[in-house]
C-alpha cells in the first residue's frame, strides 16, 4: 500500500472523528454552523478546494472567536506530518504554484522535497505556513497584489516590511510571504511577561498615520506581527476604500483600531490619558513627514498601479490626505470620538462576562450574545459592528441580564464616565 493509499481509506473515519470533537464548537445557531462531512471530505478529496472556510453568512456582520479558529484549524492541524504534506503536496500540485516557484528568480529553490512540514495558521480561511529547509513561508490566496505594494511602500520609507511575492497563473492568484513568528500583536498582547509602553503606542501611531494615507482597512491586532522588534502588517486586503475614515471609526468604536492598544491602562486613568498624548503626539509628527515625502508615495503607487483602471482614484485619494488643510485634525479628533464610544463598550464587555461568570448558560436563548461574547474573549476588541447591524439593543440586554443574575453594574460604569470626562476635559472633545 504507498502513501495515498493509506492517507484515502482514512478520510470517513478523520472526518467523523473531528465532528465529533469540534462540531460543538460552531454554537452561534443561525449564526455560524458546522462544517458538514461532505465539506470537509471534499477538502481532503478534492484538490481544487484550496481552502477550508468557515461557514458563514456573508454581509451579516457574523464574527467568529478564537475558539472558532482552533477547531477551523484543527481540521488540517489534526493530520499526521506526512497527511499534511500529502494533502498541501496535491493542492500545490493542482494549481501548478510549483512552477511559478520554479520560475520565479527568489524562490527557484522551493520545492517539494525540501519542504519539512506545513500548518494551517489562518483565521476565517486557510492560510498555509510551510516550512522549508532554506526558511518558512506563508501562503494564502489572494487576487490583489495589495501585500506588494505594502512592502515596496514600507521599503521605500525605510521601514521593516516582510518580503512578499504575488503568484498568479490560469488557476488563481497567491500571495506568498515571510514568515516573521507565531505571535501576532493580538496573541503577544496577552502573554503575561509583555505589556503596552510608550514605544509601542508610538509603533502603532505610526502605523495609523501610514494606514489613514492610503486607505488601509482591517487593522486590528491579529494584523500586524512582530520583526527584529517592529510591527509589521500583514492581510492588506483593503487599500485606498472611499469609505476609509468610515471603517476607521468602526473600528475604533470597537478597540480594533491602533488606538485601542490604550486600553491597557483601563483601570489606570492618568497613564490613559498620557498614552492618548503620546499616540496623538506621534501619529502627527509622522503624519507630518508624511507630506513632505509625498513624492516617494505618489512613486510607489506608479510602480504597482500604473496600469490599473484605479490608478488616478489611488493617487487622488494619497493628495487629498496629504494636502487638506483640516485632514490631520479633522482625523485626530474622529478616533478620540470613537474611542469614548469603545470604553462603554468596554465596560459592557466586562460587564457581559461577570454575567457569565454568574450564569454559565445565560446564552441559551440570545445567540447574539453568545456570538459577542465568544468573539471578544481574549481579545482586544469589543462589539465590533454593533451600530452598522443596529445591534444597539444588546447593551440594554446586558444590563436586563445582569440585574436577573444579581450582578452589580455601578462601580464599572463609574468608571467608565471617569474616563470618558478625563478624556474629554483634557483634549476638549464635546
Amino acid at each position: 500500500m504507498d502513501e495515498t493509499e493509506f492517507f484515502m481509506i482514512d478520510f470517513i473515519a478523520y472526518v467523523t472523528a473531528y465532528q465529533k470533537q469540534f462540531a460543538c464548537k460552531f454554537t452561534f445557531r443561525s449564526l455560524l454552523s458546522a462544517f458538514s462531512d461532505d465539506y470537509l471530505l471534499s477538502y481532503l478529496k478534492n484538490p481544487s478546494v484550496f481552502s477550508l472556510a468557515l461557514h458563514r453568512p456573508p454581509g451579516e456582520g457574523v464574527l467568529y472567536g478564537l475558539e472558532q479558529v482552533e477547531a477551523r484549524q484543527s481540521f488540517f492541524n489534526s493530520l499526521s506530518k506526512l497527511q499534511r504534506l500529502s494533502l498541501i503536496k496535491e493542492k500545490l500540485q493542482h494549481v501548478s504554484l510549483w512552477a511559478l516557484f520554479s520560475d520565479h528568480q527568489s524562490l527557484s529553490s522551493l520545492c517539494f522535497s525540501d519542504l519539512k512540514d506545513v500548518y494551517d495558521i489562518g483565521a476565517g480561511h486557510s492560510v498555509y505556513l510551510m516550512h522549508f529547509l532554506s526558511g518558512s513561508f506563508v501562503l494564502k490566496q489572494e487576487s490583489m497584489h495589495t501585500h506588494c505594494f505594502m512592502t515596496g511602500l514600507l521599503k521605500a520609507l525605510g521601514w521593516v516590511y516582510l518580503e512578499s511575492y504575488h503568484l498568479k497563473n490560469d488557476r488563481g492568484a497567491w500571495e506568498l510571504s515571510e514568515y516573521a513568528g507565531p505571535f501576532t500583536l493580538e496573541k503577544w498582547l496577552y502573554q503575561p511577561y509583555n505589556s503596552v509602553t510608550t514605544m509601542l503606542v508610538e509603533r502603532l501611531a505610526r502605523h495609523a498615520a501610514l494606514g489613514d494615507c492610503i486607505g488601509r482597512g482591517d487593522r486590528h491586532f491579529e494584523n500586524y506581527v512582530f520583526k527584529s522588534e517592529s510591527l509589521v502588517p500583514i492581510d492588506l486586503c483593503y487599500l485606498f476604500s472611499e469609505y476609509h475614515e468610515k471603517w476607521v471609526m468602526t473600528y475604533t468604536k470597537a478597540g480594533m483600531s491602533e488606538l485601542g492598544v490604550i486600553q491597557a491602562f483601563y483601570y489606570e486613568p492618568d497613564k490613559l490619558l498620557d498614552a492618548v498624548s503620546v499616540f496623538f503626539k506621534e501619529y502627527s509628527r509622522v503624519f507630518e513627514d508624511f507630506r513632505s515625502q509625498k513624492q516617494i508615495f505618489l512613486s510607489v503607487i506608479e510602480q504597482y498601479f500604473k496600469q490599473s483602471t484605479n490608478y488616478n482614484r489611488y493617487v487622488s485619494f494619497l493628495e487629498h490626505r496629504l494636502t487638506h488643510p483640516h485632514y490631520l485634525a479633522s482625523q485626530c479628533r474622529n478616533y478620540l470620538l470613537g474611542f469614548l464610544i469603545f470604553l462603554k463598550r468596554y465596560t459592557y464587555k466586562q460587564l457581559m462576562q461577570k454575567v457569565v461568570v454568574s450564569s454559565p448558560d445565560v446564552f441559551k436563548n440570545y445567540p447574539l450574545l453568545e456570538m459577542y461574547y465568544q468573539a471578544d474573549l481574549n481579545r482586544f476588541s469589543s462589539f465590533f459592528l454593533l451600530d452598522e447591524f443596529e445591534r444597539g439593543n444588546l447593551l440594554p440586554l446586558i444590563d436586563s441580564l445582569a440585574k436577573e443574575n444579581a450582578v452589580s453594574s455601578v462601580d464599572l460604569f463609574k468608571h467608565c464616565d471617569l474616563l470618558c470626562h478625563m478624556l474629554r476635559s483634557r483634549f476638549d472633545v464635546s
